[in-house]
């Protein structure tokens, strides 16, 4: 229930299916869960036997369950009321339920001049006739003003989903964190006494250990006896605390304040443990007067890049990422630019700090990446995510290219192909002054099946120029592909040589030779494995008599798949 799409990718002919169960019954179960999602537990009903499920898209699903002789009504908590039939179970898509409709929340971020910029848009959904109120999101560097003028932070929800919220942010200072505030480097002991605690270890020669006893309360470290109260000093917050033979601890209500940083640190000796200790949510950073590192002092290098800060991720529309970033006067004065990345892909080069729409983005989680360029060198960078929304990648490449011209050259390689496409995509640039620009990006298509190696060319987003990069895709190699039959259904089980730096395969099963349309079947598989089993569907091509499969790989590069060369055809063994 919680990741159908796993369930799957372990769903095979050697998956045995609990007791009582049967396999035809559990696939139909993680058919419907990826199909409808999984349980919303944000949204809670009036009856027992009732759940709503939320899909990877946003789309809502309510079921409910009636055991009773009558009709019955079920209300959810975000406003939808279904009607359950007698003993049976009725289901309900978000698009059929005429209780509820849906409203926008639209939040605009300052650009510092005066000017408020779209820069991400919620659609949420609730009961016709209910007053909602929108809720403020937290963005680094920006706070909520209820005084800007256009803001409309409640509305009651209209029946033709009118209603649109608006929220205005100003710019404000970003506050700097050191390294010991990582949330990332802590490792969470649950609640105590209601508050969230976590600890970090920045030395331990003792090789103690860490865990809270008698009901969470008592903060407990365990180590080797021959750490004794006699030998062993203990500082809490840089207080002496007494120890005792292999233990330290000490009750967290009584000693720990909440929203805080603590410092623990052991000394026998030449060895110490040092702890960070975090409470809550701490105002503040840690005080480490009394850590001494045993890191190397580094020489800071004055001409390398350094990273931005306060980046933020938003989504106004559809298939649209909104990006922010900003830049100390001192990056500045260096002249110091940055690139941005989607999932990997070069999207926007040499930029100022400032805000950015990119769009043609495909729906899905897409990680945006923020580094630094200065003197030729590229920083590690900064980066996050952000769910999509909108049109779906496409399942099936085309075969042939219609919209854009393409040119092909003869090359030393063997299938290898250059083209340029006449369908660019656009990037819109807000400088940060209310300027807009908007640059062209383009990908490279071919018409031919077989190559190995594509080009394709984006256009720089400042200075116009055409910039190239050569894609390169492994042949796929098939080691073995046979036909398995159990319980009537054939199934095709190919093998295939592990290659690196692909995203997937497509694979065509036939009776032809020459793999005629009408005759083959087309699956396409998007994770690099060694092993896949394909249902063989085709009432023709589960009776031929023989049979033939050939693949071909490929890699996603800028939302395109760029396929690699054929296998040759091998004949499928029963």
């Amino acid at each position: 229930m919680a990741d159908p799409d796993k369930a799957l990718e372990y769903f095979d002919e050697q998956c045995d299916p609990e007791a009582g169960e049967s396999k035809a019954h559990a696939f139909n179960w993680i058919m419907a869960m990826q199909k409808n999602g999984t349980p919303d537990l944000t949204v809670t009903s009036d009856n027992p036997l009732a759940c709503a499920f939320k899909n990877a898209d946003g789309e809502m699903t309510y079921t409910a369950y009636n055991t009773t002789d009558e009709d019955v009504k079920v209300s959810f908590s975000d406003g939808t009321e279904i009607v359950a039939k007698p003993h049976s179970m009725t289901t309900t898509g978000d698009g059929e339920v005429t209780t509820k409709s849906t409203y926008k929340v639209e939040h605009y971020l300052s650009d510092g001049n005066g000017n408020y910029n779209l820069f991400n848009t919620e659609k949420k959904s609730g009961k016709i006739g209910n007053e909602v109120t929108a809720v403020a999101n937290t963005y680094q560097g920006y706070k909520f003003n209820p005084e800007v003028e256009g803001t409309v932070q409640s509305g009651v929800i209209a029946e033709d989903g009118s209603l649109v919220l608006k929220l205005y942010y100003d710019i404000t200072e970003i506050e700097t964190t050191n390294e010991y505030e990582d949330d990332s480097e802590y490792t969470s002991l649950g609640v105590s006494n209601g508050v969230e605690i976590s600890y970090r270890v920045l030395r331990n020669a003792f090789n103690a250990g860490v865990k809270l006893l008698d009901a969470n309360d008592t903060f407990y470290m365990e180590y080797q006896g021959i750490y004794t109260a006699e030998n062993t000093n203990a500082y809490l917050n840089k207080k002496l605390l007494s120890t005792l033979n292999g233990v330290f601890k000490f009750s967290v209500k009584n000693t720990l304040t909440e929203n805080t940083y603590n410092t623990i640190k052991l000394v026998s000796g030449n060895k110490q443990v040092y702890i960070l200790v975090k409470y809550g949510k701490p105002t503040k950073a840690p005080d480490l007067s009394d850590y001494e590192s045993e890191q190397e002092e580094t020489t800071v290098d004055e001409n390398a890049p350094t990273d931005a800060t306060g980046l933020v991720l938003g989504t106004p529309a559809d298939n649209v990422i909104s990006v922010t970033f900003r830049a100390t006067q001192e990056q500045n004065d260096k002249g110091q630019l940055y690139n941005v990345y989607v999932d990997g892909t070069l999207k926007l080069s040499s930029v100022a700090a400032g805000n950015y729409t990119i769009d043609k983005i495909y729906a899905g989680t897409r990680t945006v990446e923020v580094k630094a360029v200065l003197n030729g060198k590229e920083s590690k960078g900064i980066s996050s995510t952000i769910k999509v929304t909108g049109e779906k990648e496409p399942t099936t490449k085309p075969e042939t290219t219609t919209k854009n011209e393409v040119t092909t050259t003869k090359s030393d390689n063997p299938g290898e192909t250059t083209g340029k496409g006449e369908t660019p995509g656009e990037v819109t640039t807000n400088k940060g002054q209310g300027e807009t620009t908007k640059a062209q990006s383009s990908d490279t298509t071919t018409k031919k099946d077989d190559f190995a190696k594509t080009t394709v060319t984006s256009q720089d987003t400042i200075n116009g120029q055409n910039q190239a990069k050569a894609v390169k895709v492994g042949k796929a190699k098939i080691k073995s592909a046979k036909i398995t039959k159990k319980a009537s259904v054939k199934k095709l089980i190919i093998t295939f040589k592990k290659i690196n730096n692909i995203s997937g395969y497509q694979v065509k099963l036939s009776s032809s030779k020459k793999f005629a349309k009408k005759a083959t079947m087309t699956k396409l598989v998007k994770k690099n494995k060694k092993s896949y089993i394909f249902k063989v569907s085709s009432k023709n091509l589960a009776k031929a008599k023989k049979l033939y499969v050939k693949a071909r790989a490929y890699r996603i590069v800028d939302n395109k798949r760029i396929y690699g060369k054929w296998t040759k055809k091998k004949v499928v063994k029963k």
